[in-house]
């Protein structure tokens, strides 16, 4: 899984740090270490289910040891796990030295002939250049008519087919990325993408991805009251910095 590995390489870090403070907004969920290192993670606000409450120990997450926290990416809950996964982002962040600053979505090698696979709408990409790929297949849990959409549940069937595949990041906190990776290892290209990238080329190169793009937070306190007050990445602005890294040309 993983998530074991990413908790392997970021428990060293853990020790001695706590969570200074957490939001979990509408849009996404932003961690803040007591080193004032932050990460982010998508909140899954429409798989939370009908309780008032979406997690129980709300209220008792400031001062959590971080060795405690990482662990908690692990968990079906949603709101638990992206708090997990946040915080092994804002520990993270510290390790990335070098990156580009382009759009990833620019950079991707999609050709004429190639059959592009994209896990989560992306809509820069699928309404861009996606489009130069001789086929499209955008993989979605709601159900679209759309031409070029088909459910997720036809990943086995379709995704070996594609040249190049672009993965939600997200896939790792609901637990679906170790099933879709097994599906890829015909595409010439794999790339990880959104906030909730964890940047950690040790990890991804071992599962064959070529490039990860995410963000470093650079004004925490800010992004903090952007996450709390429902919004997302278009409302991030100069807080955040998009960056990728492209593992092949390390």
């Amino acid at each position: 899984m993983i998530l074991d590995s990413l908790i392997t390489v970021v428990e060293k870090s853990a020790r001695g740090k706590r969570i200074k403070d957490v939001r979990a907004g509408l849009g996404y969920t932003a961690v803040l270490l007591d080193n004032n290192s932050c990460g982010l993670a998508y909140t899954f606000r429409n798989e939370l289910g009908p309780c008032c409450s979406a997690f129980g120990r709300a209220g008792e997450i400031k001062g959590i040891d971080c060795t405690e926290a990482i662990k908690w990416s692990k968990s079906r809950n949603l709101v638990q796990s992206a708090i997990g996964v946040a915080t092994i982002n804002a520990l993270l962040q510290n390790r990335v030295k070098e990156y580009e600053c382009d759009n990833v979505f620019k950079v991707l090698d999609i050709g004429v002939n190639d059959v592009l696979g994209v896990i989560g709408d992306f809509k820069p990409l699928t309404n861009g250049r996606g489009k130069s790929a001789k086929k499209m297949y955008v993989f979605e849990r709601k159900t679209s008519n759309t031409d070029n959409y088909y459910p997720d549940h036809s990943i086995s069937e379709h995704l070996p087919k594609c040249d190049i595949v672009v993965i939600t990041s997200t896939s790792i906190i609901n637990k679906t990325f170790d099933n879709i990776i097994e599906y890829c290892k015909g595409a010439r290209k794999v790339a990880m993408v959104g906030a909730t990238t964890p940047l950690c080329t040790e990890v991804f190169s071992k599962y064959k991805i070529d490039i990860l793009a995410g963000v470093l937070v650079l004004n925490p306190i800010k992004l903090l009251d952007i996450v709390s007050q429902g919004g997302g990445t278009k409302h991030f602005d100069n807080n955040v910095k998009q960056i990728y890294i492209d593992m092949g040309n390390m």
